[in-house]
């Protein structure tokens, strides 16, 4: 099958998936480039894979060798957070490698990054939307417009009676023990 679509990156990554699941790296590793290399813009797990095989060689490798497996390991997960600023397992290693190198600061600000784009996409609610007394939210929501007194628990918007929920609160998102385990990274 994978002669007839050589230039399908996404099955060239699978193939490299199955061989480091096999216990052969160094033909993952290179299925993952060739995957990358053929089709740049549809390899994402093709370069989380990748980092983390890079993450797993700098680990063993000396000083120099190290470095440059770091950076072509960050270089995969930024190109990965370009195309898509979601990605979980990017932010991860990411930060596990800023850790791995001893840059505490830069983990713990990934991980954070982390955090905050998890409860984002737990809750559907982004950081602009969050933000209470913005000139965007007042606007958009008539500010101005409404009659009475809100009672509590009750914001701008809402209908008269119905209390908002904060669904972070609520056990949907990430949960305050869940932030407390990636702030020790």
């Amino acid at each position: 099958i994978w002669e007839k679509m050589p230039k399908y990156g996404p099955a060239i990554a699978n193939l490299g998936y199955i061989a480091w699941k096999n216990g052969d790296t160094a033909k993952a590793e290179s299925l993952f480039t060739k995957a990358i290399d053929v089709d740049p813009l549809h390899t994402v797990e093709a370069r989380n894979n990748l980092a983390q095989i890079l993450r797993d060689k700098a680990r063993r490798a000396g000083s120099d060798e190290k470095k440059q497996y770091v950076q072509q390991a960050v270089s995969n997960l930024r190109t990965v957070l370009a195309i898509d600023s979601n990605n979980l397992q990017a932010f991860s290693t990411l930060a596990f490698i800023y850790y791995d190198m001893n840059m505490l600061e830069m983990a713990k600000l990934v991980g954070n990054q982390a955090i905050k784009k998890a409860d984002e996409i737990a809750t559907g609610k982004f950081e602009e939307e969050k933000q209470p007394g913005g000139d965007d939210e007042g606007d958009a929501k008539g500010k101005g417009k409404g009659k009475g007194k809100k009672g509590k628990g009750e914001k701008e918007g809402d209908e008269p009676g119905v209390k908002s929920v904060d669904v972070r609160e609520a056990g949907t998102g990430v949960t305050p023990e869940m932030k407390k385990q990636l702030a020790v990274v």
